[in-house]
């Protein structure tokens, strides 16, 4: 994806730059993985990252990665890309070669392709054995000023992939028995309501939700199991929550509280009602350009519900690496938000009458 949320602009001017940066991009420290930095002239506009094929893998295998990654980022506004594999030369090495051949082939630019691991790196288009000896360069991602100016802005690179899962899963222990127990009681007072209060219920709750982490709070396990039982009443306030986030400004305070609430609501809330919060969470991560907290969220959203369309389509759009502005223009991919046309057309109604 793009830029994540705060993460300052990097100068990478050697290859000891580039492997500095890749885990403050991703929030972790990529291993067995295949990355590549879309550039647009000297500007990074899009990032991905794949895992590795095993070792010895069909070359049908390679050469399909190679397509998808070549594929996904002729549909960004990238003309030039930076290639690193992390991993050992029997499985990094084919699929640079392959990707770069394919990539080069549609026109784009492969600046360098990168192989690192152990603390080495090797560079596939550097012939200068001065430069680039055979048995590597070593180099040290926590010494560069790459690494200082990330940290010093917060950004964390997490030790790896798995690490960053666990930090949005389910809660445990007597953080699970409590909000267990609120989201019966929850329940229940949302059985005595009067049917057809639970709409105005829910945008009220949703916007005090937005509203207390904008300044700063936090909901209370009685609040936030309030807010996921009223999610299960209906598919209205889910919409309701995707238009919200829609409307919040990329990199304002509006959108940084919409990623704190449904982080927190993912994080904290009764496992079986996980979905439409993660599916916002997903969206609201998508929007500012972290693809990867978006599929660990759509991961946990399908692992509850594995035929919930919204969740599909937005691990759809993770896969193309569809970025949120093609999805924002007319004609563009639909985003999860079905009710919007009916409730135009609401509108539309009313003031023709």
């Amino acid at each position: 994806m793009t830029r994540p949320p705060g993460l300052p602009r990097l100068q990478l001017r050697t290859p000891a730059d580039v492997l500095a940066a890749v885990p403050y991009l991703f929030g972790f420290h990529p291993i067995d993985s295949v990355v590549l930095l879309g550039l647009r002239d000297t500007a990074l506009v899009f990032h991905a990252r794949c895992d590795l094929p095993a070792a010895k893998a069909p070359s049908g295998e390679v050469l399909a990665l190679g397509e998808y990654l070549t594929q996904v980022l002729l549909a960004q506004t990238a003309n030039a890309v930076l290639l690193v594999a992390f991993g050992p030369a029997e499985r990094a090495t084919p699929v640079l070669l392959a990707t770069a051949q394919t990539m080069e082939a549609a026109g784009l630019a492969v600046l360098d392709q990168l192989r690192a691991t152990d603390g080495r790196y090797w560079s596939h288009l550097c012939p200068d054995p001065s430069c680039c000896p055979a048995d590597g360069v070593a180099y040290d991602v926590e010494g560069t000023v790459v690494a200082a100016e990330a940290t010093l802005a917060g950004c964390v690179a997490l030790p790896d992939r798995e690490t960053l899962v666990r930090t949005l899963g389910p809660p445990e222990g007597n953080a699970l028995a409590a909000i267990l127990r609120e989201t019966r009681a929850a329940t229940a007072r949302l059985g005595e309501r009067p049917a057809g209060e639970s709409r105005h219920t829910g945008q009220a709750t949703l916007d005090t939700a937005v509203n207390r982490y904008l300044s700063g709070g936090r909901l209370a396990d009685d609040e936030l199991a309030w807010l996921t039982v009223l999610f299960q009443d209906g598919q209205q306030l889910r919409d309701d929550g995707l238009l919200a986030i829609e409307a919040a400004p990329v990199q304002s305070a509006l959108a940084a509280a919409h990623l704190a609430l449904w982080t927190d609501v993912v994080r904290r809330c009764d496992p079986a009602v996980v979905v439409g919060p993660a599916v916002l969470l997903a969206y609201a991560c998508w929007r500012v350009g972290d693809g990867v907290r978006s599929g660990v969220a759509v991961e946990r959203a399908l692992a509850t519900d594995p035929h919930c369309p919204a969740a599909t389509l937005m691990a759809e759009l993770l896969r193309r690496g569809v970025p949120p502005v093609v999805a924002d223009r007319p004609g563009g991919d639909p985003k999860p938000r079905p009710r919007r046309r009916r409730r135009r057309e609401r509108r539309r109604t009313r003031t023709t009458r």
